[in-house]
């Protein structure tokens, strides 16, 4: 390892001040990272460590480059500077206009966080050694010290080897070292050295599990590894705790859409970003993935459209699209310039707009839905050079057009809203390079220029709106007949919206009524009551020497009617016209195969008992001509009765063929177009990889594309199959004989996923409003509980001098490790980044639970029992994945166990390898032994439905298993865990 002791002119500092604030400094990074060629630049935040990662694929530095260049503040390591980094000749033909500027993107690393570990290392050369290098930024804020004295250890590995725990200790090392001689102050060198105390982790294995980009093997670029990371950052993400949750949070307006991928036939990216957001190892979101930004889709479904071309002069030629009426030509001369050429040049504009009353628009209320909810936290007009994002246009809060204003004013002759509309300006650096970005990225230099280009846009949607969208403008007609025509359709789905409830509601309670009877077994007795009757009934007509032809017959049809009247009352017709949540939907089902049961095993014995009463009594009567006359009326009834049911079989088949066939022969062809354009995108994306890809990238490339394509195929299939369910249901109950699903039945079917989708929709909203909530109540817990430590021990040392203060101190000691201790229990549910397999005993679960959960149980009156199998049980795994398993189970045990009669108990058991949690509860129905996996369904009032689905993912993903068992002990429920093959 060697040393370099930075170089640098004091005024540079003051380039730190040019940074207006996180997420300005990563959108610099990021453009660095575009300067270097990069393909991909990736963020990864963990929130336990306050640790951040950015890493991207660029050209990378060589030692002398990053010594004499990044090192040095002020200098330029730009491609487009003859003394900076050299382009590669491959890349020559398609050069990127620079976007950073000089020496920012390093001083912005300072504005994340006080400390970085860099590593990089370049495309080209020979050797290509890894280079890092550990930077302490307080270093640089001492006051009294010169440049030069700073000391930032750097290390050249020529193998390309990662640094690992103990290399990064070393460096550590040579910073606390050069303390000493720098003369900082007590609290400069307990700042500095609480920074270095969090170098606790392994460079190479946190960089393993992250993938590509990558440093090793062939792998090239720059990473940048800042820890800790300042407080902001997480307020920047998450947004401020009173702020409107429309509103997009700092981080994700500044990042999003850092590449114009919302109009259509956009250029692809040159560079692609990502930003995850690791709360915890499984709660990993991309919070500016492109599906989080308006898509070409979003774009194309807007209810309005303009598209075209504003000259040298601000002459606009283009095309105006009033809800989807088709593109008229507008042409519209700026007046403000008298026809000169301006200096802002030429641009193209591409603006959507979507209307701002669910009732006036075109689109459907799950399409507006969420076009909306985009709208309101990122819409607004994005500006666009060269292909990459001009900062803050676009931000919701940034209307530099001064639309609402204009639009507060008069509404009728302005017409757009500002967080109503989202498009984009395509500007380049040849056309508009007098539009000049002010050094903070806080948009334009108010220059002439920006003016113009400022004006020009202003008149143009002053007039478009006069023309088009005013009460009396010269082309209103479209707007004001579509307008008409989305409110009548809003009003017809409306309504019928309100029938499907209350049709749905109906239903619900009759299959409610149809299941609580079959669960009392009514349908059995009703049954047996007509066999026992009508035995009854002949037995009197057999004593009273009545029992003629006639009266048999009248008795027959008799029971007959009332074990009709019996099927009738549990028989249950299939919805028509309108969809079934997916908690009806499970019930449904659940009722069919019961009802298919009870025709076979109740009804059609009951009639079996009926044909036998009959002719026991019938023999004895021992009518001869009346047999006969019974015998012949009883074979042409039934010939009449086969020949009816084989007729309207027929009848059904025929329909359900014809049902079937044009909605499959649609959704196969859907399929096949998915697939093919996804093989033919694999195809094009490979031939432009390959032309750059050396044998070894390409066999990776090419695997990816097949992984890919099989990924598509498998979700195709999927549809497909969940299709043909579908029209199986369709066809047996809805069959309707016109060759077609009717508008009511594909409305049902498609009403289902919307219902699905809705419910999915509310439960994620639900679980991260919680997720949220617990980050906050976390994190001003540790914050308090730090405090109240802290003034413990500063009380303590009074309390041992001051005899009055010693009985006070103990109290509240005592008071509050009690709940010091409670809080500790979550440790061993945090998911860290170094998290480890260890021994898991039943002996240590059992004492987790009587801590988590004893004082409730005991006020409860529920025993918790363990069996010694239980206690001698033991295994290697993830204390994280397999606790919250028992806190799951034993927190519903805790409720269920209620619902019984006493002694109210729940036993910890173990059979061999497998662990069984069982309880004195009511059990678990037949019918929901599967469904209480299901995310969101609960049979508990007010239940969210998560806890066993989050427990049986959890253990999943650990290869554990989760399965609902017969109790041990006769009733109640119980569920059996057990360890992944080989484990102990």
């Amino acid at each position: 390892m060697s040393s370099f002791r930075a170089r640098a002119r004091t005024v540079d500092l003051l380039g730190r001040q040019q940074i207006a604030g996180i997420p300005t400094a990563i959108s610099e990074l990021f453009k660095n990272a575009h300067d270097a060629y990069a393909q991909n630049v990736e963020v990864d935040f963990f929130r336990i460590e306050q640790l951040f990662v950015l890493r991207d694929d660029g050209l990378g530095m060589d030692p002398q480059d990053f010594q004499d260049r990044w090192l040095t503040l002020g200098t330029e390591s730009k491609l487009a500077d003859p003394r900076g980094i050299k382009l590669p000749s491959s890349l020559a033909g398609e050069p990127r206009p620079v976007l950073g500027e000089k020496g920012i993107g390093r001083l912005a690393i300072a504005s994340i966080g006080s400390q970085v570990l860099v590593l990089t290392r370049p495309r080209l050369g020979r050797e290509r050694p890894l280079t890092v290098a550990l930077v302490n930024w307080r270093l640089f804020e001492v006051p009294g010290i010169d440049l030069t004295d700073v000391m930032v250890p750097v290390e050249h590995r020529t193998d390309g080897s990662l640094p690992d725990a103990r290399a990064l200790k070393t460096m550590a090392g040579s910073i606390r070292r050069s303390l000493t001689r720098l003369g900082v102050t007590d609290d400069e060198r307990a700042a500095i050295d609480e920074d270095l105390s969090a170098l606790d982790f392994d460079p190479a294995a946190l960089l393993a599990s992250l993938r590509r980009p990558s440093l090793t093997g062939k792998g090239h670029g720059t990473h940048f590894i800042i820890v800790p990371t300042r407080e902001q950052l997480a307020a920047d993400i998450d947004g401020a705790q009173d702020a409107d949750e429309d509103v997009a949070p700092p981080l994700v307006k500044t990042l999003i859409g850092f590449a114009n991928t919302m109009t259509p036939d956009a250029p692809e990216p040159r560079i692609h970003t990502a930003f995850r957001d690791r709360r915890t190892a499984d709660d990993v979101l991309d919070i500016i993935e492109a599906n989080e930004f308006f898509t070409p889709a979003d774009f194309g479904a807007a209810d309005h459209h303009i598209d075209g071309w504003f000259d040298a002069t601000g002459h606009f030629s283009g095309t105006v699209d009033v809800y989807g009426k088709g593109p008229e030509p507008y042409e519209l001369a700026f007046t403000g310039a008298g026809g000169a050429e301006l200096d802002c040049g030429s641009f193209r504009f591409r603006l959507a707009y979507v209307q701002g009353r669910p009732n006036e628009s075109r689109l459907d209320l799950a399409t507006y839905g969420r076009v909306s909810q985009k709208l309101d936290r990122i819409g607004g007009l994005y500006i666009y050079r060269d292909g990459i994002r001009v900062l803050p246009y676009g931000n919701p809060d940034f209307d530099f057009l001064q639309i609402e204003l204009r639009r507060s004013r008069n509404i009728g002759r302005y017409f757009f809203s500002y967080r109503r509309m989202f498009g984009v300006v395509e500007l380049d650096s040849d056309h508009n390079a007098d539009l000049r970005e002010k050094a903070g990225r806080e948009g334009f230099r108010d220059n002439r220029a920006y003016r113009q280009f400022r004006d020009v846009l202003r008149h143009f949607l002053k007039q478009v709106a006069a023309t088009y969208f005013a009460p009396r403008g010269e082309q209103s007609d479209r707007f004001v007949t579509g307008r008409t025509e989305a409110k009548r359709r809003f009003e017809q789905r409306q309504s019928r919206e309100k029938e499907a409830l209350r049709a749905r509601r109906r239903f619900t309670s009759r299959v409610g009524e149809v299941l609580a009877a079959l669960a009392d077994k009514r349908p059995d007795t009703e049954a047996l009551d007509v066999v026992v009757a009508l035995r009854s009934r002949l037995a009197t007509l057999l004593e009273s020497g009545r029992a003629g032809a006639d009266a048999l017959l009248a008795a027959e049809l008799e029971a007959e009617r009332s074990l009709a009247a019996v099927r009738s009352r549990y028989s249950l017709a299939a919805p028509a016209g309108f969809g079934l949540t997916p908690d009806l939907r499970r019930d449904w089902d659940y009722l069919n195969d019961q009802l298919n049961g009870l025709e076979t095993d109740v009804f059609a014995r009951a009639a079996r008992g009926i044909a036998e009463a009959i002719g026991q009594a019938r023999e004895e009567a021992a009518a001869g001509p009346d047999r006969q006359q019974r015998l012949r009326m009883l074979v042409q009834r039934a010939i009449d009765d086969a020949g009816r049911r084989t007729s309207e079989s027929a009848d059904q088949a025929r329909k359900a063929a014809h049902l079937a066939e044009q909605v499959v022969e649609d959704a196969a062809q859907h399929s096949l177009k998915v697939v093919g354009s996804a093989s033919e995108e694999a195809l094009a994306s490979a031939g432009k990889r390959s032309a750059i890809a050396s044998d070894a990238i390409f066999v990776e490339q090419r695997l990816a594309l097949e992984r890919q394509l099989s990924m598509t195929a498998e979700h195709e299939s999927e549809a497909l199959l969940a299709l043909a369910e579908r029209l199986r249901r369709a066809a047996t109950f809805n069959g309707n004989g016109h060759g077609r699903l009717s508008e009511a039945e594909l409305t049902a079917l498609l009403e289902e996923e919307v219902l699905e989708l809705r419910e999915r929709a509310d439960r994620d909203f639900e679980l991260a409003q919680l997720g949220m909530a617990t980050q906050v109540i976390t994190h001003e817990l540790d914050t308090a509980v730090t405090e109240v430590r802290n003034g413990l021990r500063r009380l303590g040392a009074w309390a041992d001098v001051n005899d009055g203060l010693r009985d006070v101190y103990s109290d509240i000691r005592t008071a509050f490790d009690h709940l010091d201790g409670y809080l500790s229990l979550f440790t061993p549910l945090q998911r860290r980044l170094r998290r480890r397999r260890e021994r898991v005993t039943g002996t240590g679960i059992r004492t987790f639970l009587d801590r988590l959960f004893g004082r409730r149980l005991e006020g409860l009156s529920i025993e918790l029992r363990t069996t010694e199998a239980f206690q001698e049980w033991h295994a290697t795994a993830f204390r994280s994945g397999l606790y919250p398993a028992f806190i799951n189970l034993v927190d519903n045990a805790t409720y269920w166990v209620r619902q019984s009669s006493p002694p109210y108990w729940i036993k910890l058991d173990a059979d061999g390898d497998a662990l069984i949690v069982s309880d004195s509860g009511p059990g678990v129905p037949e019918r929901d032994r599967e469904v209480i996996w299901d995310y969101g369904f609960s049979r508990k009032p007010g239940g969210r439905g998560a806890g066993l689905h989050i427990t049986r993912e959890v253990l999943t993903r650990e290869g554990w298993s989760i399965e609902a068992v017969s109790s041990p002990d006769g009733n109640g429920a119980a569920f059996e865990i057990r360890p992944p093959t080989g484990d102990e």
